[in-house]
C-alpha cells in the first residue's frame, strides 16, 4: 500500500511545541515510530511538511496515482483551504485526518475542520499517539476493502 503523508503548517516546530511540555518530540520521531509501525508490511510512504498549501497540491497532484491513501495533519488549513480541500475531494482516496490536541495546540482547528467531511476518521490527540493510530486507520480500511 502506497500513502501519503502530509504535515500542514508549523508541524516543523513540534519540538518548540513539545519542549513546553518538557517532551522532545520531532518530526524525525514522529516518522521513525510511522516507520517501525509499518515494518514489515507492504507499505510505502512518501512524507512531506509544508507551510506552503500550493507546494502540498502539487504534491498531491505528482502522487495521485501512487498513492492509495492520505494521512493529513492539516493545521489551520483546516479552516479555510477549500483549494486543498477541492484537491483532495477529486484525489478520491481513503483519508483520515489528524489534529493536535489543547496541549499542543490551543486553536483547536479540529473543532471546524472543512477536511472531516472527506475523511474517513477523524484523530485528535497527541503527536506520537495520533499518526501511528492514522496508519493504523489506513492499513484497516485496506482490509476491509478486500
Amino acid at each position: 500500500m502506497n500513502i501519503l503523508i502530509i504535515y500542514g503548517p508549523n508541524f516543523n516546530l513540534i519540538g518548540v511545541k513539545s519542549a513546553s511540555l518538557n517532551k522532545k518530540i520531532t518530526l524525525n520521531k514522529i516518522n521513525k515510530k510511522i516507520k517501525n509501525r509499518i515494518k514489515n508490511k507492504k507499505v510505502n510512504l512518501k512524507i512531506l511538511q509544508s507551510n506552503v498549501v500550493g507546494k502540498t497540491i502539487n504534491f498531491l497532484h505528482k502522487n495521485r496515482n501512487w498513492s492509495e491513501a492520505v494521512l493529513i495533519a492539516p493545521s489551520s488549513w483546516s479552516i479555510n483551504q477549500y483549494d486543498l480541500f477541492e484537491t483532495l475531494q477529486i484525489f478520491n482516496k481513503p483519508l483520515v485526518d489528524l489534529y493536535l490536541n489543547e496541549k499542543y495546540d490551543t486553536n483547536k482547528f479540529y473543532k471546524n475542520s472543512i477536511f472531516t467531511k472527506l475523511s474517513s476518521k477523524t484523530f485528535i490527540g497527541n503527536p506520537e499517539e495520533i499518526f501511528i493510530n492514522g496508519i493504523e486507520e489506513i492499513l484497516n480500511l485496506k482490509n476491509d476493502s478486500k
